[in-house]
């Protein structure tokens, strides 16, 4: 058997946004519903999750803006958009 070690997790640069406004979107876990204030966060393999704000502001830091990902579907109280 090996021994015990101390591991760190990768970083790795994700895309977010925060939203202004009640939103859903359809992530691995099923469909999420996120409020205004929380951060749409899209992972390195285009998965998309929700993230409170206060915890968005714990473990992430701004590294640079960003054009956002082409064909985003959001479903809002009164449709869909489509960012791209």
């Amino acid at each position: 058997m090996s021994k015990w070690g101390r591991y760190q997790k990768v970083p790795h640069v994700i895309k977010a946004r925060q939203m202004d406004r009640s939103f859903k979107v359809e992530s691995l876990e099923g469909t999420m519903t996120g409020g205004p204030g929380d951060w749409l966060v899209m992972g390195i393999k285009r998965e998309l999750y929700i993230v409170q704000d206060r915890i968005f502001k714990e473990l992430y830091d701004w590294v640079d803006d960003d054009e956002g990902p082409t064909g985003l579907r959001l479903r809002f109280e009164k449709g869909y958009e489509i960012y791209s």
